[in-house]
């Protein structure tokens, strides 16, 4: 049985939902925009069906939050 496609905003909204919940902080927008671009970069280089996009949104906003909190003490450090 095939899998009932989602709208993509539904699947948009709840790949943010479970990267804040995994967070537990809230996201910049800003942040979750940039988290899209580079999700659209990767799913477009690496050639991956276009439903992974909203699985790996949720990888990469929750890493880019991780890399802005490294950055933020590395740079307080200096």
């Amino acid at each position: 049985m095939a899998r009932a496609k989602s709208p993509p905003d539904l699947d948009r909204a709840n790949a943010i939902a479970r990267a804040k919940d995994r967070l537990g902080i809230t996201v910049p927008d800003s942040m979750i925009e940039a988290a899209e671009k580079l999700t659209a970069q990767k799913v477009k280089v690496k050639g991956l069906p276009a439903d992974y996009f909203f699985l790996l949104l949720e990888d990469e906003i929750v890493d880019a939050c991780i890399r802005a909190a490294i950055n933020e003490r590395c740079a307080r450090c200096a």
